[in-house]
């Protein structure tokens, strides 16, 4: 049973970085990775949307493409991420759910993740290394599923970071290398698949964005 979703650290940046580019908006977007017997270890975050959630027939196209580009990388669709525009939302978008629903269909380990949005202002600005991010998984019921929040420390499920290679993250690394990268602008050089629909040159896969740790932090 799966009990840990670890996400690489340039996931949650990706997912930082979006949210800190359209902050008067809802964003979303959905997890790649792989899945083993007791985690799902997501190692790219593909930004979405940030205007077009609720328009069924940009969802479909983008769910496929995605889909196309996760089986050629042998990957799987574990997820989805969303952060609400409203500062004190306490749940999701209900259409941000029916993604989540969609990828649950072809996924049993499917989860989401949700920014919570006032301590995402604490740990962009205040100097709080609490992790913004709420893990929500899928519990299934007569009426269909329904997705509750995992409270930290619970036994059904906990966030982490993913190591990369023999190195080992923190949260407080991770605030400080998004703090780095959004303070050199990189949050205006992603792209989303909305913007993707406006201008095909967006890469709404943003290779080569963040790099290697390095690279980031020596811009």
């Amino acid at each position: 049973m799966v009990s840990a979703y670890d996400l690489t650290e340039e996931s949650y940046l990706t997912i930082l970085l979006h949210a800190a580019k359209y902050p008067s908006c809802t964003v979303c977007g959905v997890l790649l990775g792989k899945v083993s017997a007791k985690a799902c270890t997501v190692t790219a975050a593909v930004p979405l949307f940030h205007l077009s959630m609720l328009l069924a027939p940009c969802v479909e196209t983008a769910l496929a493409q995605v889909e196309a580009y996760a089986q050629q990388q042998s990957l799987q669709l574990l997820g989805y991420y969303h952060c609400e525009s409203r500062f004190d939302a306490r749940d999701p978008h209900p259409a941000g759910k029916r993604i989540a629903e969609r990828i649950a269909e072809r996924q049993p380990d499917a989860f989401m993740l949700s920014l919570d949005n006032p301590k995402l202002a604490a740990f962009s600005r205040e100097g709080s290394s609490e992790p913004p991010f709420e893990l929500l998984l899928r519990e299934a019921g007569p009426k269909g599923g329904s997705w509750k929040k995992v409270a930290p420390g619970s036994a059904a499920g906990s966030l982490g970071i993913a190591a990369a290679g023999s190195s080992s993250s923190s949260w407080e690394g991770l605030r400080a290398r998004f703090l780095n990268v959004h303070a050199k602008g990189l949050h205006l050089e992603l792209a989303d698949f909305d913007e993707h629909l406006d201008d095909i040159s967006r890469d709404y896969l943003n290779a080569g964005l963040l790099g290697s740790a390095t690279a980031v932090l020596a811009r």
